[in-house]
C-alpha cells in the first residue's frame, strides 16, 4: 500500500464514521509537538538576531551571553524535541500500532484500514527521524557557534545554518503535526474506547517526571495561547486541571525561563 492509497482508505474510513462522539485524549503529545513548532521558530528568531547582532552596524544592539544560541539549542533540542521524540519511541506509536491493529473498524475491511494506519505511522516515524537527525545538526552547529575559539566570519556561517536548519525544523515538525490530526487523532477517536485513552495519557506523564512535566506544561500553554484558536486554548482548560493551570505562572518564572528565557530575547 503505498501513501495515496493509505490516505485514501483513512478517508473514507473517517468519513463513515463523522459522527463519532469520542474525544481524543492525548492532547499533550499534540501540545507538545505544537510547543517544538513554537520553539524551533523562535531559535530561527534568535539565531537571525545573532547573526544581525554579530554584522558592525549592530554590534552593540543588544548583549547577548556568549553562549545564548547553545543555550538555546540546549532547551530545544536536548530537552523539548527529544523529550517528545522519547515519548514517541518508548510509548506514542508503538501503543498506537498495537492498539490500532487489534481493533474491529467497522464500515472499511479492518486489515486495510490497520494497513493504512501503519503505513501513515511508519512514514511519520521516518519524517521523525529525519527531524531528529536535522536537531542533532543543530545542536553541534550551536556548539561551534558559542565556541570562543571561532572566528566571526565562521560564526556568521555557522549562525546561517542555525537559522536555516531551524526553520526547516518547524515546516518538517509542523507538517508531521498536520497529518497525525487529519489522520491519527480521529482514528484513535473512534477505534480506542476513552479510558484507555486516558490511562495511557496518564502513563506519559508519569514517564516524564513531575519537574520536565511542568517545564513542558509552560511551554504547551504558551504554544497554545500563541495560536489565537480559540477552540484550542478551550481545551486546554478543559483537559489540564485547575491547580496546574494556575501553577503555570509561578512554573514560568521559576522553572522555564531560566532555562529557556533566553529564546525570547530575539
Amino acid at each position: 500500500m503505498d501513501t495515496e492509497a493509505a490516505e485514501s482508505v483513512l478517508s473514507r474510513f473517517l468519513s463513515a464514521n463523522s459522527n463519532n462522539k469520542n474525544k481524543f485524549h492525548v492532547q499533550g503529545w499534540r501540545w507538545h509537538t505544537l510547543s517544538l513548532i513554537r520553539d524551533t521558530n523562535r531559535l530561527e528568531k534568535l539565531a537571525l538576531k545573532l547573526l544581525s547582532c554579530s554584522t558592525t552596524e549592530h554590534a552593540e544592539e543588544v548583549d547577548f551571553p556568549e553562549d545564548a544560541i547553545e543555550s538555546a539549542a540546549q532547551h530545544v533540542i536536548d530537552f523539548n524535541m527529544k523529550g517528545l521524540h522519547r515519548i514517541e519511541n518508548e510509548l506514542f506509536f508503538p501503543w498506537l500500532k498495537q492498539r490500532l491493529q487489534s481493533t474491529n473498524p467497522s464500515g472499511e475491511d479492518e486489515d486495510e484500514v490497520g494497513e493504512a494506519l501503519v503505513h501513515v505511522l511508519n512514514e511519520l516515524e521516518r519524517e521523525r527521524d529525519f527531524v531528529s537527525k536535522l536537531g542533532t545538526a543543530v545542536r553541534e552547529q550551536s556548539r561551534v557557534a558559542s565556541s570562543p575559539s571561532i572566528s566571526p566570519s565562521k560564526r556568521l556561517e555557522v549562525l546561517s545554518n542555525i537559522a536555516q536548519m531551524s526553520a526547516a525544523l518547524t515546516s518538517r515538525t509542523r507538517g508531521i503535526m498536520e497529518r497525525q490530526d487529519a489522520f491519527l487523532v480521529p482514528s484513535v477517536s473512534i477505534l480506542v474506547p476513552e479510558n484507555e485513552q486516558k490511562s495511557f495519557n496518564n502513563k506519559v506523564i508519569r514517564k516524564l517526571g513531575i519537574f520536565d512535566s511542568r517545564l513542558h506544561l509552560v511551554g504547551m500553554y504558551d504554544a497554545v495561547q500563541e495560536t489565537n484558536d480559540e477552540g484550542e486554548k478551550q481545551l486546554f482548560e478543559e483537559v489540564i486541571p485547575y491547580i496546574p493551570r494556575m501553577m503555570i505562572p509561578r512554573w514560568r518564572k521559576n522553572l522555564y525561563l531560566p532555562q529557556a528565557g533566553v529564546l525570547d530575547s530575539y
